[in-house]
């Protein structure tokens, strides 16, 4: 079904005992649109990357006011973010995520660009919670697993490398 993240997240849980657990963020970024841009329809004010991105450029563009460069930097502390591809949904859900970026505006005659480079790290614990469901099944089961010793929680996280966008 193509769920390999969340097989691999799954077996990390049944195999890992406990150790944090990286994941690739730069691919995450690139295959789910909730994670990259926001997801419209989540009610918990998770946001995209690409939300926050685009908030500081348009602050950046306006502090600098008529100078001919400026720069701002940004840290947007651990927020909450949505995964809506289905190997994301499933295998992570949401996670905290954070975006450290170099803002630099460059004017030229009237046009003005803003150039950003940033990181993004993600974090997870990657657990059950026994009074939820999800497609209408109890967790409490999987919850108990670590109990039992069958399984650990761990932490999964991860950060991308460097990249680079123009606003």
């Amino acid at each position: 079904m193509g769920l390999m993240l969340t097989c691999d997240l799954w077996d990390h849980y049944l195999t890992g005992g406990g150790m944090d657990k990286n994941v690739d963020v730069d691919e995450l970024l690139a295959t789910d649109e909730g994670f990259r841009i926001g997801d419209e329809n989540d009610h918990d004010k998770a946001v995209g990357v690409e939300e926050i991105l685009q908030e500081w450029a348009a602050e950046a563009s306006a502090g600098c006011g008529t100078a001919e460069s400026c720069s701002f930097e940004g840290d947007s502390e651990w927020r909450g973010t949505h995964f809506t591809d289905p190997d994301g949904a499933f295998g992570i859900g949401n996670a905290e995520m954070r975006i450290t970026a170099q803002m630099d505006v460059v004017r030229s005659g009237s046009e003005q660009q803003v150039k950003a480079r940033y990181t993004v790290e993600l974090y997870k614990d990657w657990n059950f919670d026994k009074n939820k469901s999800a497609l209408g099944i109890s967790l409490e089961p999987f919850a108990e697993m670590h109990e039992y010793g069958v399984a650990r929680e761990y932490a999964m996280v991860g950060k991308s490398s460097t990249k680079e966008d123009t606003y």
